[in-house]
């Protein structure tokens, strides 16, 4: 007697299937993204799906991508192209809003590091000048009558 029951080997079977064809699905997305990232010198990019989606991409995708990568938002599969649109500006918008304010923190360290460099610069030249004097007053006080 045959059985139509779920589950046993084909059931596990079948859902490694599934995983198979995601994870196709991904390098294929992954080596499209490549392609275009290249041929258009992208310099950002922003990953838009399902959680399990960007999950899987995030695992994949290599370095030199990953490190392109902005922001990533959740977005259902059935969204028009409108509202990809609208979630990817949203989510860009706020990377860079933190990309920003990061920028901000960097220039305001980097200012401080400068002022600084600088007071040590200054106090090393006096340095310099104050002993060149005490010298030059030695040397006068040796050779002058």
């Amino acid at each position: 007697m045959l059985s139509s029951a779920c589950g046993g080997w084909s059931q596990a079977r079948y859902q490694r299937h599934i995983e198979n064809f995601h994870l196709q699905h991904v390098k294929e997305v992954i080596d499209t993204l490549d392609a275009l990232v290249r041929d258009e010198e992208i310099e950002h990019i922003v990953a838009a799906g399902p959680d399990d989606a960007l999950a899987l991409l995030h695992e994949h995708l290599p370095a030199h991508l990953a490190d392109k990568l902005e922001a990533t938002t959740k977005l259902d599969l059935a969204a028009s192209d409108a509202e990809v649109l609208q979630a990817t500006l949203e989510s860009f918008r706020e990377h860079q809003g933190d990309t920003e304010a990061e920028q901000a923190q960097i220039n305001a360290r980097e200012e401080v590091e400068k002022s600084r460099i600088g007071n040590e610069r200054a106090i090393s030249e006096a340095r310099i000048a104050s002993e060149r004097d005490v010298r030059q007053r030695e040397i006068e006080r040796r050779w002058m009558p």
